[in-house]
């Protein structure tokens, strides 16, 4: 009788022994899993990270084909007649890095992949000779009379996905004049 007790009891701890290693188990299990989630997510938000840096990088290529149009047809810029060019500083400058987009009037858009974008003229600068190296900076042709200038455009693009937002920015260098 004994040892049928004893056998009982063995089986019990068994048992409840086996139940501790399943609890021990499954809460390694739940971690992993949890871990797992977060990962994804972690994946998940870099990919919509990396999707909207490289819409607003499309965005300043978008600018800059804009800049080269407005540029080759030889008119002189105006807001006004509707070209997407403001001014850096005075009189129409706009803040597209501080301000809010919807009180700029004229932007670039590509609405389908969330891409906007602004142009600002800077104006006309010169580019003095780098100095002791024998190689220069200068723009435009040597007979030209704008030999030495460069006409700057500040570029800034931004693309949003999924509540998220990026600006970027760039400088485009033009010999010719606008």
């Amino acid at each position: 009788m004994r040892q049928g007790k004893q056998r009982k009891e063995a089986r019990g701890s068994v048992l409840v022994l086996a139940l501790v290693f399943l609890l021990v188990v499954g809460v390694l299990a739940m971690t992993g899993m949890e871990n797992a989630v977060l990962e994804t997510r972690m994946v998940a938000g870099s990919s919509i990270q990396e999707a909207v840096l490289s819409n607003a990088e499309q965005g300043l290529k978008l600018a800059e084909r804009a800049i080269i149009a407005e540029v080759a047809d030889g008119q002189l810029l105006d807001i006004r007649d509707r070209d997407l060019f403001y001014p850096v500083e005075g009189a129409g400058a706009i803040d597209p890095v501080s301000g809010d987009w919807s009180t700029i009037p004229v932007t670039g858009r590509d609405s389908a992949r969330g891409i906007e974008y602004v142009i600002q003229y800077a104006g006309q600068v010169s580019i003095p000779a780098a100095e002791g190296t024998g190689s220069s900076l200068l723009m435009g042709s040597q007979e030209s009379t704008d030999a030495g200038m460069a006409h700057l455009f500040l570029i800034t693009s931004r693309a949003e996905l999924n509540g998220t937002m990026r600006l970027v920015q760039s400088v485009y260098v033009s010999a010719t004049a606008p």
